[in-house]
């Protein structure tokens, strides 16, 4: 098992009084909805096989569970649990849709998404804040 960045910091207090924390929060929520309908829409027309437990109605569980994580902290989870992974990966997906899009020479878009990988990192305390810094700073981006 590997420590996972926590989604809103434990120092940022309660997401209702911390308009970002809360931008934060918002984000995670719509971010598990929409992965969740995509899901639906792939089972319904038959291009999944199997089962499928979604979680939608329950996003604020997975987002407010994953809030209240360390960077020491383990999670498991075993039915629906996909949603948990999405709510504590957001910096590892801006990060690499960032670096794809500066791959296409698109600048813009991809200094866009690491600069919002760049916030969650410093948010959650992650460590490749540093790394995604200097990366914008050489795009001409962060000073």
């Amino acid at each position: 098992m590997t420590s996972i960045a926590p989604l809103i910091s434990p120092s940022a207090g309660q997401v209702s009084q911390d308009v970002e924390a809360a931008k934060v929060a918002l984000e995670s929520l719509m971010a598990i909805r929409f992965f969740e309908e995509a899901v639906d829409g792939l089972f319904a027309r038959g291009l999944m096989h199997g089962t499928m437990h979604l979680s939608i109605g329950q996003e604020a569980v997975a987002t407010g569970v994953c809030a209240a994580l360390r960077r020491t902290d383990f999670i498991t989870s075993t039915h629906r649990g996909h949603s948990h992974c999405i709510a504590n990966i957001l910096v590892d997906i801006y990060f690499m849709l960032g670096n794809e899009e500066l791959k296409k020479s698109a600048i813009k878009s991809g200094c866009f998404l690491l600069t919002q990988a760049f916030v969650y990192a410093l948010e959650s305390g992650d460590c490749r804040a540093k790394e995604i810094r200097e990366i914008l700073i050489s795009y001409g981006r962060e000073e």
